[in-house]
């Protein structure tokens, strides 16, 4: 009960009118309207969100509709009042009876700048009532006015002549006509009887795949418009660091046989990783980390006095995990001088370091 919340941040929210606000809903709950005397009043904020001018605009919403008595037809939501076309500007969404009591149709819908000629829609297409429909209006400023019914168009007038504003001081109504040329109460009529939900009020010219992909989004079947893939992480590539021996290091031995690095995914996905090393030494071609940790590939034939550049490359195989490659090098030893007496049998290198000494 009370009055309705403007789901914007327009603020644009209606005074308290009678409305039976307990009705299901298409969306969520909605109004149930008696078709004599209910209708919603929506005051336009001073910001003016509600008032189109010149420009373009989209009208829509969900109704569920029960057979229509009044000749003039039935107002689902607009800002005009009853009096004849030409002679006051607004708007009106509106649907009648197609003359048989058991369909209804558009008729008399669309805008007025209070100039002739008036040229409002009227439909051909009849639906049948006591059932749901998304009911779209949108006006292409001077250009166009195209209707649609559930995602399908049901009609549009094109070419249109050029338009004035369509502005005036009035309030937005929902489900009644309560202006008579502009005055207030003076001649309520056009009363909606049935169920309206979702009305939603933009100043967008609206897509023929916009309105049907709202509509597909919002019927009783979402699950059928979409699908929901696997859960998906994001990828992150893989790292290599700490080199034995180490980027830089001096005086390596020749006899060393295996080069040693650490390998970490920060997903922990298996990782396939190659080895090179220039001279050639060895390495791995190709071959299979399973998960992180540290790693080592076999190397051979090393000489004296050799700097040797090495590079180490994985990957993870994922689609967005990419590649890491780490570049380093060493320099292995001098090669030892002749033995200078065998009666010693141990001995060692003193280096001096030149910046010690002044000659």
């Amino acid at each position: 009960t009370g009055p309705h919340s403007d789901s914007t941040d327009k603020s644009n929210n209606s005074t308290e009118e009678p409305a039976d606000q307990d009705a299901t809903g298409s969306i969520d709950g909605a109004d149930e309207f008696d078709g004599s005397t209910d209708y919603v009043r929506v005051p336009d904020n001073p910001d003016g969100s509600l008032q189109f001018g010149v420009g373009s605009f989209t009208a829509e919403a969900w109704i569920k509709p029960e057979p229509i008595t009044d000749t003039g037809g039935v107002r689902i939501v607009n800002n005009r009042g009853t009096g004849v076309g030409g002679d006051y500007a607004g708007w009106q969404l509106k649907i009648k009876d197609d003359g048989t009591g058991t369909k209804w149709l558009f008729g008399d819908t669309g805008i007025d700048d209070a100039a002739d000629p008036y040229e409002p829609y009227n439909g051909s297409t009849t639906y049948d009532y006591n059932l749901w429909y998304q009911v779209v209006m949108v006006y292409e400023a001077d250009t166009s006015l195209r209707f649609y019914v559930n995602g399908v168009e049901d009609g549009a007038i094109f070419p249109m002549r050029d338009y004035g504003n369509i502005s005036n001081t009035l309030d937005t109504v929902i489900g009644a006509s309560i202006y008579n040329n502009g005055i207030l109460h003076d001649d309520d009529k056009q009363f909606f009887g049935g169920i309206i939900d979702e009305v939603r009020l933009s100043k967008e010219v609206r897509s023929a795949d916009w309105i049907l992909a709202s509509y597909r989004n919002q019927s009783d079947d979402p699950g059928g418009f979409y699908s929901v893939g696997e859960f998906e992480f994001p990828s992150n590539p893989p790292t290599v660091s700490d080199p034995d021996p180490a980027d830089g290091a001096i005086n390596v031995s020749v006899s060393l046989h295996e080069l040693r690095f650490r390998l970490h995914d920060p997903d922990g996905d298996d990782m396939i990783y190659t080895v090179t090393t220039s001279p050639d030494i060895g390495g791995s071609v190709f071959s299979i980390a399973f998960g992180n940790g540290t790693y080592s590939v076999a190397v051979s034939g090393l000489n004296y006095e050799t700097t040797y550049q090495c590079v180490v490359t994985v990957s993870d195989g994922t689609a967005g995990g990419g590649e890491t490659s780490l570049s380093y090098s060493f320099t292995t030893e001098k090669e030892p001088a002749i033995w200078w007496d065998s009666a010693w049998l141990y001995r060692r290198v003193i280096l001096l370091d030149h910046n010690d000494v002044a000659d």
